[in-house]
């Protein structure tokens, strides 16, 4: 019966860990202009169509996006991403495509897992998971 009780504790205490984790979101790690995609129109939010600005996390977010002042690398480096395919336009933006183990959302491109895209244009760079849904 100790035995028991010990393990029903400990089982306790591991999954009132986990509840109190806090699902991924770009502003634990970055600071810019932030966007989140959600289907419908929540508390704190400014609505400009299918994506709003905010600066508070929301829990319900299909997907974010966010102009920032670090560099493509730091931006693979930190959110540890694995780089699955390259993109250059005429225009001379670069489109890079990733996948992170620390986003749990994915889309496929060229059917591979992509859930991190950078967009790098000559006076702005630009993270978003799944993928940029906004303009870059």
């Amino acid at each position: 019966m100790k035995k028991f009780l010990i393990v029903l504790i400990v089982f306790v205490i591991i999954c009132a860990g986990n509840m109190n984790k806090t699902t991924f979101t770009l502003t634990d790690y970055f600071d810019g202009e932030y966007y989140c995609y959600v289907k419908e129109k929540k508390d704190n939010c400014i609505n400009l169509g299918s994506f709003f600005m905010t600066d508070k996390k929301i829990s319900s977010c299909l997907g974010e996006s966010m102009e920032v002042n670090v560099t493509p690398d730091n931006i693979i480096d930190t959110l540890k991403v694995r780089v699955v395919k390259n993109e250059y336009l005429e225009n001379g933006t670069t489109i890079i495509y990733g996948f992170s183990n620390l986003i749990n959302k994915n889309v496929k491109v060229d059917n591979k897992r992509v859930n991190v895209q950078i967009a790098i244009t000559e006076s702005k760079t630009v993270v978003g998971w799944p993928v940029i849904m906004g303009s870059y």
